[in-house]
């Protein structure tokens, strides 16, 4: 079961930050602004994440993250990406 949304902390942008070049890639945008506002994440084998992210104006994407770790090393995928979302959209796994 998905948590209740948060305030995205620092280590949820840096995730973020992990895929920007994919999404900018996905959407064919390079974006200025980049900030996780909240999210929203399920554990399991590999914890999984949906993260609202400010990219301007009253744009907003949905990033379904995935971190996977190995000791103290961890890798950030991007499974899917939801573009036209707006602040008060929820977020949804």
């Amino acid at each position: 079961m998905a948590s209740n949304p948060e305030p995205a902390t620092d280590a949820i942008q840096s995730y973020c930050e992990a895929v920007k070049r994919r999404v900018e890639t996905s959407t064919g945008k390079k974006h200025d602004v980049y900030t996780a506002k909240t999210y929203i994440s399920k554990p399991g084998d590999q914890i999984i994440y949906m993260v609202k992210v400010h990219v301007g104006g009253d744009n907003y994407y949905h990033l379904k993250l995935t971190r996977s770790s190995a000791g103290h090393l961890y890798k950030v995928q991007l499974l899917s990406l939801q573009t036209g979302k707006r602040l008060n959209d929820p977020l949804q796994l």
